[in-house]
């Protein structure tokens, strides 16, 4: 009988010497792609992106899934496109506090994604579901 949904939840045993390479190379390729996807936000569709991938944030953080990281560090992302832009219409842009904060937003909406996709992404092994339950629990 599969336990409760109701249960709490139990660790699965891990080998813990061994680090997921390929999940760390999946999240480093998809974290800069998905970040500079915020080009798409410049002009009259950031009015159309933004409401979908906050709405879609609220979504999966209601569903408790990290997959809300990435969804609501999208936006934000959209910081690194407005200093860069900045950078090249503006002389001496680089030295206000408004280029600080701006880089300072986009780099934490890249840290959200990098954040979300890592702990939403399989590390490519499977799991023994039932040597992760205990006795009473498939006697029950």
């Amino acid at each position: 009988m599969p336990p409760s949904p109701y249960s709490t939840p139990q660790s699965t045993p891990e080998d813990s010497q061994s680090f997921p390479y390929t999940k760390a190379a999946l999240v480093s390729f998809l974290s800069p792609l998905i970040a500079a996807g915020s080009l798409l936000m410049v002009g009259p569709q950031i009015l159309f992106l933004v409401p979908v991938a906050i709405t879609t944030g609220i979504i999966f953080a209601v569903r408790r899934s990290f997959w809300s990281a990435v969804f609501f560090g999208y936006p934000l992302t959209f910081g690194l496109t407005v200093a860069w832009i900045r950078y090249h219409e503006t002389p001496g842009y680089q030295n206000t506090l408004s280029c600080a904060v701006s880089i300072a937003i986009g780099l934490m909406g890249f840290g959200l994604i990098a954040l979300g996709l890592w702990h939403s992404l399989p590390n490519g092994k499977t799991k023994n579901v039932m040597a992760s339950m205990n006795v009473e629990e498939i006697n029950a």
